[in-house]
């Protein structure tokens, strides 16, 4: 049987949510992140909305920007899903996205 998920589980189930998260944790704003990454900054709203993926290389970029495992980023497991649980349920309900939650923020 599966374990039911927590509501930061739910919060944290995609890339893009991980993304989302270790960007905003890192006080980092999507034009800032496409500057040091050298994309363009709709890049930064697709991948956050689990709409296209980062090549590889991007996304050590980002973890390195944000202080963050690339392995974490792409998988959600280990040390750094504690560090982000705290704050990803705070901003539960203040959310706002530009493109709207993705399915795995919507919760009964």
């Amino acid at each position: 049987m599966e374990a039911a998920l927590t509501t930061a589980d739910r919060l944290l189930d995609t890339l893009g949510a991980r993304l989302y998260a270790a960007r905003r944790h890192a006080h980092i704003t999507p034009p800032q992140m496409a500057e040091q990454l050298g994309v363009h900054r709709n890049n930064i709203s697709r991948w956050e909305s689990d709409r296209g993926l980062p090549t590889l290389a991007v996304l050590r970029q980002w973890a390195e920007a944000c202080d963050v495992s690339a392995g974490w980023l792409l998988d959600g497991a280990g040390a750094d899903t504690r560090r982000y649980l705290s704050p990803i349920e705070a901003w539960h309900g203040q959310l706002e996205l530009p493109w709207g939650p993705p399915p795995s923020l919507t919760l009964a």
